[in-house]
């Protein structure tokens, strides 16, 4: 599912979220990860967590907590609702998203070019949001061929490492 639930809610709440973003929210929002959980399950998902609270980077930190491996994490594939940045420009950024930003500290590192609007995308808390995926890579093409969900999306990979998160664009 596309990131940016919090902060188009933000944006109703104050009465400026755009038609389509709402549109793509709700659509989101009201969307089962059933299915796309079992897919990923049958292709021999290693590991797997829903995105809601603590944006698409808190939950990937806690699926690295303790491990021996880290993410990089392809920030410009990452897919989002319409209108998403704008919003953000206008100031509609939920307290959750803006604490899951102070909240990262050293275990996630960005790239230079990895503005900071991208940055509270991938921080945004989450309402029934989507699912992060740890697929061997040979699984990753069928899951997006039989998944049926427009926004799936390959948007990293693991490699050895010491639990921690690199952002690049």
């Amino acid at each position: 599912k596309p990131l940016g639930t919090g902060i188009v809610s933000t944006a109703i709440k104050a009465g400026t979220a755009p038609k389509k973003s709402v549109e793509e929210a709700v659509a989101g929002m009201t969307t089962l990860n059933r299915d796309t959980a079992r897919l990923a399950a049958e292709l021999g998902a290693h590991a797997m967590t829903d995105i809601t609270g603590f944006g698409l980077l808190g939950h990937a930190l806690e699926m690295l907590r303790e491990s021996d491996i880290d993410f990089t994490i392809f920030s410009g594939t990452v897919p989002t609702i319409s209108g998403t940045i704008d919003l953000i420009h206008e100031g509609m950024v939920p307290g959750g998203t803006q604490r899951n930003r102070d909240h990262l500290g050293e275990k996630v590192l960005f790239d230079n070019n990895v503005f900071e609007e991208l940055i509270l995308v991938l921080c945004d808390a989450q309402t029934s949001g989507g699912l992060l995926i740890a697929l061997p890579s040979e699984s990753a093409l069928p899951f997006l061929r039989k998944s049926g969900e427009t926004a799936a999306s390959v948007i990293g990979e693991v490699t050895a490492g010491s639990g921690r998160i690199r952002v690049i664009l």
